[in-house]
């Protein structure tokens, strides 16, 4: 993801993304607050396929490795993760 402000790549899992603290989320190059939304064109570009290969192991897995809810979870985690925008806070 990039920062709204300078444009700066910001990984996934570097501490400006995953600070619990709202306020607390700054771009470490050019010092500006972002929060996060969730982009729902990427979500559901992630969200869909991820579901088709969860269905795909129900199937194919025995079932005490996998069952539905669990393989419903571990897909919207991923896709909302990864689905996640930096964006200028309002005001």
């Amino acid at each position: 993801m990039e920062c709204p402000f300078c444009h700066h790549r910001i990984g996934y899992f570097s501490k400006a993304v995953n600070s619990l603290n709202q306020r607390a989320r700054k771009c470490p190059a050019c010092g500006k607050a972002f929060i996060l939304k969730l982009n729902k064109k990427k979500y559901w570009a992630f969200a869909i396929p991820l579901l088709i290969v969860a269905l795909t192991a129900l199937q194919l897995l025995p079932p005490h490795w996998l069952n539905l809810p669990v393989a419903v979870g571990i897909v919207v985690g991923i896709s909302m993760f990864f689905s996640l925008k930096p964006i200028e806070p309002e005001g």
